[in-house]
Parts: C-alpha cells; sequence; structure tokens
C-alpha cells in the first residue's frame, strides 16, 4: 500500500542521514588527525606532560573505544527501527542525528585548535581545544543513555555489547580526553 511505502521511505530516510552524518563527519574527523600528524612538525606534544604510561593506557583505551564507536554505530543505524523507537522515555529516533553531530563536529575542531595552542602558547586556544572535548563528551553520555533507555530493546545481545562498546567510548570521552589530557596540556 502507499502508507506502508511511505513508512519505509521515512524508515530509510532517518538511517540514511545518521549513516551519512556518521560516514561525512567521522572522516572530517579522522581527516583532521592525519593532516595533524602528517603535517605538524611538533604533533606529539600535545601530550604534554604526559607520563608514558598514561599515555599508553590511553592509547590502548583510544582503540577499545574506536571499536566500540562502530558496534553501537552499526547497532544504531542497522538494528534500531526509528519509526517505533523511543529513547529516554519519549525522543525519536531523531535524536541520535543531534547526538552524533555533537560528538564529530567538536572531535573534528578538537586537533586543529589543540595545534593551534600548541603553536601559539596561547590559553583562549587551549580553554577553546578544552571546551569542544567537553562538548564531544556531552554527546557520548547522549548517545549512551539513549542507547540505555531504547525502545523497544532490540536483539539484546547486540544490545548489550553496543552498550559496553559505549562505555569504553564514555570513558575516552568523558574521562580521559577533557580531563586527564587538560591535566598535562600544555
Amino acid at each position: 500500500t502507499a502508507s506502508a511505502q511511505m513508512v519505509e521511505a521515512i524508515l530509510f530516510d532517518r538511517k540514511k542521514i545518521l549513516a551519512g552524518i556518521i560516514t561525512f563527519f567521522g572522516l572530517l574527523v579522522v581527516g583532521s588527525y592525519i593532516l595533524g600528524f602528517g603535517l605538524h612538525p611538533n604533533a606529539l606534544d600535545l601530550w604534554g606532560r604526559m607520563p608514558q604510561t598514561v599515555q599508553q593506557l590511553i592509547t590502548t583505551n583510544m582503540l577499545i573505544a574506536a571499536s566500540g564507536f562502530m558496534v553501537f554505530s552499526g547497532f544504531i543505524v542497522f538494528r534500531i527501527d526509528p519509526i517505533l523507537t523511543r529513547v529516554i522515555s519519549r525522543l525519536s529516533y531523531s535524536v541520535f542525528h543531534f547526538l552524533y553531530l555533537l560528538v564529530l563536529i567538536p572531535s573534528a575542531l578538537w586537533m586543529p585548535l589543540a595545534l593551534q595552542a600548541l603553536d601559539t602558547g596561547s590559553m583562549v586556544w587551549v580553554w577553546t581545544a578544552r571546551a569542544v572535548l567537553i562538548l564531544v563528551g556531552l554527546g557520548s553520555i547522549g548517545i549512551l543513555t539513549a542507547l540505555m533507555t531504547v525502545h523497544p530493546r532490540p536483539h539484546r545481545w547486540l544490545h548489550i555489547f553496543s552498550i559496553l562498546g559505549c562505555l569504553f567510548f564514555c570513558l575516552q570521552t568523558v574521562v580521559f580526553d577533557p580531563i586527564i589530557w587538560s591535566i598535562y596540556f600544555p
């Protein structure tokens, strides 16, 4: 029927929009890191005064967090029904669009801002870099909250695995990046 086709088109569009947000802005994040580390001669100085053991811990968690990002993002895009889903009691699937933008846009801005802080020594740039990390952390908490409150809950084990992946992502974006990094940089 025509109404079923319309519902299917809406379902596809919401998922397609989210997949586009993740792909486009995710590539901007990766690109900012490639350009930052590839073109800036002192990019490793972004670690600041951080001890090597803490750097190793954070680097290990970065890899786990990135894997977790892929797992929970895949779950949200491919396993959650955008028509029936409600998160935090009444919000629609479209809240994920906002939350991913809140994570990915500041993430893409962090490297250029942090390198500007490194180059200039200006506390304005340092605090701007810290502010974008706080935004990323807030968006990450939002995604975790949405994942934990999603109804109906599809695919129980995939849902649990996605929450676990998001917890590692939040460890990185809520604790390691805005708090621990800020202690040691500049």
